[in-house]
């Protein structure tokens, strides 16, 4: 192996890829809706990749392929809509749970409603090299305030700054307005995300006996 080509050998690439088949096919709920002959073929075509994920995996890193990959941040088209929905049933599972609610709109939200804030808003997707979705954000202009929302990411993504770049991508589409958005006063790590991304809390309204919600707003450029 020539170390300035960075390149693996057969060998190498062979030993590599069966490790990495094995990690896939044992963690299976990372990767829906994916197969490994798909990824088999787009590693194999990108030497570089394969030689940073030996790299680490000699290491003792165990990497996981799709951690790995790059992914970007788009505007959504319609025909993702069926996708994000999906993803939306998924990511708010945990949130469900918090609550001991499954009746929570996240969950109840309809095609038809999704559609109808395509429509009338913007909603972004974080896509990755195998132009899978594994996270969104939407929002819509109101009295020059952007009001986002259904901040979601794949649970087995989380963790890896996705959720922080797609929130600080819609902001970048709506400079020098005012933002606002909620969660729950029991989704600790979504008001942990907001207030280290310059979040304020400027309102709070009880639903429930030990329920509430927890309005935040940022001002970036917008006259306060």
């Amino acid at each position: 192996m020539d170390i300035s080509k960075k390149e693996l050998t057969i060998n190498q690439q062979e030993e590599l890829l069966n490790i990495l088949k094995e990690r896939f096919e044992k963690n299976m709920q990372r990767h829906l809706n994916l197969k490994w002959d798909n990824v088999k073929a787009r590693l194999e075509n990108n030497p570089h990749k394969l030689w940073s994920l030996y790299q680490m995996e000699i290491t003792g890193g165990e990497p996981d392929v799709f951690v790995q990959m790059n992914y970007k941040i788009i505007k959504a088209e319609y025909r993702d809509l069926k996708q994000i929905l999906e993803l939306q049933y998924l990511a708010y599972q945990s949130e469900a749970r918090l609550l001991n609610n499954y009746n929570i709109p996240p969950l109840k939200q309809t095609f038809e409603e999704l559609q109808q804030e395509f429509q009338n808003g913007l909603i972004l997707k974080a896509e990755d090299e195998l132009g899978k979705i594994i996270g969104s954000v939407r929002g819509f202009i109101k009295d020059n305030t952007l009001y986002i929302g259904k901040l979601i990411v794949q649970p087995a993504y989380q963790g890896n700054g996705i959720g922080t770049r797609l929130l600080a991508e819609i902001e970048a589409v709506y400079p020098k307005v005012r933002y606002e958005l909620f969660t729950s006063d029991k989704s600790r790590k979504n008001l942990e995300l907001y207030k280290k991304n310059g979040y304020i809390v400027f309102s709070e309204k009880q639903i429930a006996a030990d329920l509430k919600v927890i309005y935040l707003e940022k001002y970036s450029g917008a006259e306060t």
